[in-house]
This record gives structure tokens, C-alpha cells and sequence, in this order.
């Protein structure tokens, strides 16, 4: 059967498959996926993320008021700002192919560029994250089990990100580190031609631990899959096209058509899957023991100023903020002993002024040195800790 007369379904089935088992760091991160784009604002799509709360307590029988709060909702924008794509001629000699050749012959390679370059677009992003903690690991002094395996987990657990499918993706160098140690066994082989089962060399401290190539050798990065999101829309199939198809299958989303290009008289088959890929940061800040606090109810904007540690002030003019708020101090040069995204609870406060303590209504912090510039904002900050980075020399 001659490839023109396959079914544009048939053709998309093979690609996404194809595509599913080409990738391996596009399988260990939080995938959306549909068929068709809608033509969302701006090109950008919006995952909602649960609000946090606590709950108060009061003594019983004690007739206290109680107090009503208000859920804070948040969301993840992923703007779609890559089209991975591929043009293939269809010849007269594919065109005598049956399907079988067709797809080991045209197709395959194809789609292997096209998920080369979707993992490509995310490693990328993944590279850039800005990350609220990393690792640095040393080949020679360090012991990749205690100071990055162990490390990595302990960081992860004062994030407060959940236990359950955390990963653990590794460049060369590292994975040699990391196998060296004798605490990895390589994992059985299933008898699956999946690139992600090829790549898992072991489960360790609740790891799943998978080498990806297309890290650099000396990098590694602990996350939970919700700390990245890979979002894909396949375009319509336009109405002038005599054949095409759009498709989604487990996070993956392709559009196939074939149109008559007339100058050549020859059709084309294209292959689009338009991605966008982001970090996911949650909202709020580090404790005095490091561990991660989320924020209840609205971040407040970030003001600029100085502190002097002449008499512990910080100055911002006209904060708004009142004693009691929590407020955290995304930037800062010089400063001491102040910690970046550490929350601290506002004292003495004025209408261009104010001292920062540890602890509601607590002592005003001694500040050693001055704060030439600084950034502050109410109730905390965005932050990405879903994920740690590792870096290795």
C-alpha cells in the first residue's frame, strides 16, 4: 500500500510512540498535553496550583473568636514558544513504500530529530532554573553517596516537596561517580526498547537515579517531577489540507499533514509539536532551620531600599508595611547578618522605616554592615525548590 493512502491517524500513532520512547527527560516532568491549540492569550498556557493552608487551633471551651481566612490560588504560566517541526519530501519511490518502511525508514529518523530537540528545548530550561538551593560536589574530597545522593534528599525534605516519584537525573561524569560507589546495582532490564528504562541505573534514597545524556558530565538535578512543566498544543490540521491529523498520547501532542507542493509536484509531510517548557516556583520562604514555608494569601510587590547598621533600620519610603507582617529580602548587597528569602517579622515600624526580628514582636536583628541595596517583599517570594541543582568538579 502506497503511503498516500494511509490514514493520517496512523501516521500520527506511529510518531507519538516513536516519540514517547526517543526521550528521556521529558518522561520524568509534570506533562500537559491536548490536541488541538485554542488560541490562548498571548500564546501562553495556565496550570493551576492548589492553595496551602494551616489550620488554627483554639482551647476548648475557651470562646475565643475565631478567625476566617481566604484561599490563595495560584497558577503557572507556560508561554508555547517553540515549534519542534519537520519537513519530509515524499518522493515517488516513498510513495511505493508500505507502511512498515515508511515508518522505520522516513518516519523514525524523523521523529528522533523532532524529540532530540523537544528534550534539547528542556534541558535548557532546566539548566537556567533559578534554583533556591544548590549542591556543589567534589570528585576528589567528596563521597557522592553522603555529600550529593544524601545531601540532595535532605535539601528535598526541608523544601517540603513530596516523597513519592522524586528523580534524580545525572550527567557522565557524575553517574561514573555515583556507580563507583558500589551502592548501584544496574537496574534489570525489562525487555522494553523505552530510552527512559535504558537510562535508569538504580533507585536509591528514594531516587529514581536516570542518566541523561544531554546534561553537561558534571551537572545532576534532584526533583520532583512537578518542578518542571513541559506543556505541548499540536496546531489544527488547516482546513485546505486534503490530509493531516492532530493527536495527544501521554503528554505528548503532534499534528501530521501532507500538502502538494506545486512547484516540485511532489507532496510534503509535516510534522509539528509546539512546546514550551517553564520551572514551576512556589510561593513563600526559608525558616531559621532552612526549611520551606509556603505562603497563605497574596505576595506583596518587591520595594527597594538600604539598611544601616547604625541603628538596624531598614529604610524603604512609604512600605505600608505595619509590625507583625512577615517579609522577606529577595536581594541584597552587603546586609549581615540578614539571609536572602529567610521570612523575618517586621518591627518598629514607620512610615519610611523599620527593624526586623526572628520572631513576632521579637528583638530587633543587630545588622553589622550596611545594605546598600536591597529588595523586600511582604510575605514572601517565589522560589523554586522543588528541584536542587549539582554541580561537580
Amino acid at each position: 500500500m502506497a503511503n498516500f493512502f494511509l490514514k493520517a491517524e496512523q501516521i500520527i500513532s506511529a510518531a507519538l510512540g516513536l516519540l514517547a520512547r526517543e526521550t528521556v527527560l521529558p518522561r520524568l516532568v509534570w506533562r500537559d498535553a491536548v490536541a488541538d491549540f485554542t488560541g490562548a492569550k498571548d500564546d501562553t498556557v495556565s496550570i493551576r496550583v492548589g492553595a496551602y493552608a494551616t489550620a488554627r487551633t483554639r482551647g476548648l471551651r475557651s470562646g475565643a473568636t475565631r478567625v476566617r481566612d481566604e484561599l490563595t490560588e495560584r497558577k503557572v504560566d507556560v508561554t508555547l514558544d517553540t515549534d519542534v517541526y519537520k519537513d519530509l519530501k515524499v518522493t515517488d519511490a516513498n510513495a511505493s513504500l508500505d507502511i512498515r518502511d515508511f515508518g522505520e525508514q522516513v518516519l523514525a529518523p524523523a521523529m528522533a530529530a523532532v524529540a532530540r530537540a523537544i528534550e534539547d528545548q528542556l534541558v535548557a530550561k532546566v539548566q537556567a532554573g533559578p534554583y533556591a538551593k544548590t549542591i556543589a560536589y567534589s570528585y576528589s574530597a567528596g563521597n557522592a553517596w553522603r555529600d550529593l545522593v544524601v545531601k540532595a534528599r535532605e535539601v528535598l525534605n526541608k523544601h517540603r516537596v513530596p516523597a513519592g516519584g522524586r528523580v534524580l537525573a545525572v550527567g557522565s561524569g557524575i553517574e561514573t561517580a555515583l556507580l563507583n560507589t558500589d551502592l548501584f546495582v544496574q537496574a534489570q532490564q525489562s525487555g522494553s526498547d523505552e530510552a527512559l528504562t535504558e537510562a535508569t541505573i538504580g533507585r536509591k534514597a528514594g531516587f529514581q537515579v536516570v542518566s541523561v545524556p544531554s546534561l553537561g558530565p558534571d551537572e545532576a538535578y534532584a526533583f520532583h517531577p512537578t518542578a518542571f512543566v513541559l506543556a505541548q498544543r499540536a496546531p489544527v490540521v488547516p482546513t485546505g489540507a486534503p490530509w493531516g491529523a492532530t493527536r495527544s498520547f501521554d503528554g505528548f501532542a503532534m499534528r501530521a499533514v501532507q500538502v502538494l507542493d506545486p512547484n516540485a509536484i511532489e507532496d510534503v509531510l509535516a510534522l509539528d509539536a509546539w512546546m514550551g517548557a517553564t520551572a514551576v516556583r512556589d510561593a513563600g520562604y526559608f525558616d531559621g532551620a532552612g526549611v520551606f514555608q509556603p505562603a497563605e494569601g497574596p505576595l506583596g510587590d518587591s520595594q527597594n531600599g538600604t539598611a544601616s547598621a547604625t541603628n538596624d533600620q531598614v529604610t524603604v519610603n512609604n512600605h505600608g508595611y505595619a509590625t507583625g507582617d512577615l517579609v522577606v529580602f529577595t536581594a541584597l548587597t552587603g546586609g549581615a547578618p540578614l539571609e536572602l528569602n529567610r521570612g523575618y517579622y517586621v518591627v518598629n515600624a514607620a512610615t519610611n522605616t523599620f527593624q526586623v526580628a526572628q520572631t513576632p514582636n521579637g528583638a530587633p536583628i543587630d545588622i553589622t554592615s550596611d545594605a546598600t541595596a536591597l529588595t523586600v517583599r511582604r510575605n514572601g517570594t517565589e522560589l523554586l525548590v522543588r528541584a536542587v541543582k549539582v554541580t561537580a568538579s
